[in-house]
């Protein structure tokens, strides 16, 4: 999976140099239900190409790849696993990482104005990789690391664009993560997030 990762960086840096407009977009991934009790929010940093601001444009299409890191909420969850009976444990997550590879589109409400509200839609492949241990009494006593799981994922946001000079956008808003399929459970998150492009 990581090595199909990164072709697909590869590849998308290759094809979109005659895109002009860098991004850099800092972002918060505050995950949402069961996955609120197991991680706290993390940060985000994604590099976008998108195709440079237009005034007659309505809508704005980029692409890129970005990661973040969540940490748990406790350093140990008390769990349990079935043998002949109940059996009390615990598991303990180290490390929870998230690489991300998508494609990106604005759509500008307020063409030709300095400020304008954004809707958007982003769809991204999650790589996901966590190292935990795990142990129930006389039945499991393991660590995993590098544990890989991919997850295909719609992101809708809504924001406000504030295009500064010629050369530079800043754009603040919110989206909601919203999981189609993967190899793992769903990872449903709310992410605020600014980003600024420039020339």
């Amino acid at each position: 999976m990581k090595h199909f990762l990164l072709l697909v960086v590869i590849t998308f840096c290759s094809i979109t140099q005659g895109l002009s407009q860098w991004v850099i977009q800092p972002s918060v991934i505050i995950p949402t239900g069961f996955n609120s009790y197991l991680l706290k929010p993390g940060p985000s940093l994604e590099i976008l190409y998108k195709i440079p601001d237009d005034a007659d444009a309505f809508y704005r299409f980029g692409a890129g790849f970005g990661y973040s890191v969540l940490k748990p909420t406790a350093d140990t969850f008390r769990t349990y696993a079935i043998g002949s009976h109940f059996l009390p444990g615990y598991e303990v997550m180290h490390s929870y990482s998230i690489f991300s590879v998508g494609v990106t589109n604005d759509f500008n409400i307020l063409k030709r104005k300095k400020l304008s509200p954004v809707i958007g839609i982003d769809i991204y492949i999650y790589a996901i990789s966590i190292a935990e241990h795990n142990y129930a009494e006389g039945l499991i006593d393991e660590t995993t690391t590098g544990d890989s799981y991919w997850q295909l994922a719609l992101l809708p946001r809504i924001g406000l664009r504030y295009k500064l000079g010629e050369n530079i956008v800043i754009e603040a808003g919110c989206g909601k993560n919203i999981t189609i399929l993967g190899t793992s459970d769903a990872l449903p998150f709310i992410k605020p997030y600014i980003s600024i492009a420039f020339l």
